[in-house]
């Protein structure tokens, strides 16, 4: 007896593939969502303008409009302040279900109308998310740099799947993300509203299921950022450096960036601010 299974070809949509305002670019402005007075504010925000010279947006919220304003005065690179209604957007688990509240982080990422269409830059152009438990350490040529991790519509320090030994792309954080293309995903799964993920987490499941998405890989985000002492170079299991051909020998360059590494009992700081930044957190 024989099965017949009906094959189809898919067929890429060209105005997408061509559409200039959907091509990877390199990132143009920094933004961070802080709207409570928070001690490491000053000093994440010090950091991007510092090593990258980017515009940066930030937003507030009452309870921190005056310190926000002041340190726009003081910083060059802040020249757009988003006021928010909310004066803690709490990182609320979406698993977690009852308890929720009403508005958090993860609800306003993923809205086009309260965030994406209300950063300060056009559709193809990308940003540098970033928190205040981030930092940028630097390399040799800071702007080739952020071009070689702009080639993608959406870069992250790396997530760990510790059950399944996996590794995957899309810690948020500190993430180079592409405007157009994040607007595009959200109307593309329009559906959403019922989600059980993390902001991050749902960006990157749509972006590896689309085709005209592009994530960085692995090992360019290993080299982007790092977001867990479990990855560092002398600590990084022998299973992930054979599988992904990570870099992580003493002539390979550290890590370009941080989110939050030091979760766990081991802190492996890369650089000074990465240490500074850990310190006005804890």
């Amino acid at each position: 007896m024989r099965s017949v299974v009906s094959c189809f070809q898919i067929y890429p949509d060209e105005n997408i593939l061509q559409d200039p305002k959907l091509q990877p670019s390199t990132v143009s402005r920094g933004v961070i969502v802080e709207p409570r007075n928070h001690p490491a504010l000053a000093a994440v925000v010090n950091n991007v303008c510092t090593t990258l010279g980017i515009p940066i947006t930030i937003f507030c919220s009452n309870a921190n409009l005056g310190v926000v304003t002041e340190l726009m005065a003081a910083v060059p690179c802040v020249d757009v302040l988003v006021r928010l209604e909310h004066e803690d957007l709490r990182v609320a688990d979406p698993s977690s279900g009852a308890g929720l509240p009403s508005f958090d982080y993860n609800t306003l990422l993923l809205s086009d109308k309260m965030f994406w269409s209300r950063i300060g830059a056009t559709d193809s152009e990308s940003v540098l998310i970033f928190q205040t438990d981030s930092g940028i350490c630097g390399g040799a040529n800071n702007s080739q740099l952020l071009e070689y991790f702009s080639r993608h519509h959406y870069c992250g320090a790396l997530i760990e799947d510790v059950e399944g030994g996996e590794l995957h792309v899309g810690a948020g954080g500190l993430s180079v993300r592409h405007i157009g293309m994040m607007r595009r995903l959200l109307d593309v799964n329009r559906d959403h509203q019922s989600h059980m993920h993390w902001e991050d987490i749902l960006f990157s499941l749509w972006c590896k299921k689309d085709m005209y998405c592009s994530m960085c890989p692995v090992r360019i985000a290993h080299q982007f950022s790092i977001g867990s002492p479990r990855l560092s170079a002398d600590t990084i299991v022998q299973q992930w450096v054979d599988k992904y051909e990570l870099l992580v020998d003493e002539k390979s360059p550290l890590p370009w960036s941080f989110h939050k590494n030091w979760d766990g009992s081991q802190f492996y700081s890369v650089c000074p601010i990465n240490s500074l930044v850990r310190s006005l957190n804890m």
